[in-house]
């Protein structure tokens, strides 16, 4: 890969985790390749910018790097709206990926072990994570080789929760952690999003807190409303696949945006979807202080306290 776009040197300009992988790009104008001195999955972040590359040039990949990485390089907020993802059940050729190379590891490391090793691995290649991998050279190798983020790019989905909640070996799952399936999750946010705050607020500078955030399903389907997404989780592994997820899906999930960029963004042309709804209509759930509303039903009133 000789032609290397600007985009590349500029995000790891700006995230001092990858100034070794910044000082190679600035230099030789390409990615790190086998036979040099250094191997490349050495580099912190080195995958991160393959999955920048997939975004900007296959036509089947939703491009959010760009726009993530255009609102770094302004300093502000477009008035173009977020590109949408559609999240949903995994799809059977990047989950039989997963499972082929974490098979691999489970084969030399036992299979809750593999899938751990795995995880760290993929963290620290998408830079989310900067604890060295303790696998072999000749594993690592392999992943490199073999390990193809365009599978999961095409088709969105919180893959790697999928198989820690299964279970396979008898000992996964500790903290019997349970996929909400992906429907749920968009029908869950959709409950909770004010119908009507979009003619006064930009909903993309909206903060969203998910204090059980498992491996980020909701905050994943926040994201295609708001830039200014939370999550916190007693589990450290599962906080290390949500950022996994935000570094495939939503850049902004795991590399947050400037605060400064929240508090004076314009408001820009709601959705179609919400231009359409008649003004005075009720939103379909809603709860306050004394009452609980759905849609045009009656209140249901109930005790604060």
């Amino acid at each position: 890969m000789s032609a290397l776009p600007a985009r590349l040197p500029l995000y790891a300009s700006h995230t001092p985790l990858f100034e070794d992988l910044s000082n190679f790009l600035l230099s030789h104008r390409r990615l790190p390749k086998l036979g040099e001195t250094r191997p490349p999955w050495s580099y912190c972040g080195l995958l991160l910018q393959y999955v920048i590359l997939l975004s900007e040039a296959h036509p089947n990949i939703v491009d959010r790097w760009s726009y993530h990485l255009n609102i770094l390089k302004h300093q502000a907020l477009p008035t173009e709206p977020i590109p949408l993802l559609n999240f949903s059940t995994p799809h059977p050729t990047p989950l039989k990926a997963i499972n082929t190379w974490v098979d691999r590891l489970a084969y030399h490391e036992g299979a809750w072990k593999g899938f751990q090793l795995f995880v760290d691995w993929l963290a620290g290649m998408l830079g989310v994570s900067t604890t060295p991998s303790t696998l072999s050279d000749s594993l690592q190798e392999y992943l490199y080789r073999t390990v193809n983020v365009g599978l999961l790019l095409e088709h969105p989905s919180d893959y790697l929760r999928a198989i820690l909640s299964d279970n396979r070996k008898g000992s996964w799952n500790s903290h019997a952690f349970f996929p909400t399936p992906h429907a749920l999750c968009e029908l869950m946010f959709q409950m909770t999003l004010p119908v009507n705050e979009h003619l006064t607020k930009d909903l993309r500078t909206t903060s969203i807190l998910d204090p059980c955030v498992g491996t980020g399903r909701m905050l994943l389907h926040a994201s295609n409303t708001s830039l200014n997404l939370y999550g916190m989780d007693i589990d450290p592994l599962v906080l290390t696949i949500t950022k996994i997820n935000g570094a495939l899906y939503a850049p902004w999930l795991a590399f947050p945006l400037p605060s400064h960029l929240f508090g004076q963004a314009p408001v820009p042309p709601p959705p179609a979807a919400l231009r359409a709804i008649p003004a005075g209509t009720p939103p379909p759930f809603r709860v306050d202080d004394r009452t609980i509303t759905t849609g045009t039903q009656l209140a249901f009133a109930w005790d604060a306290a």
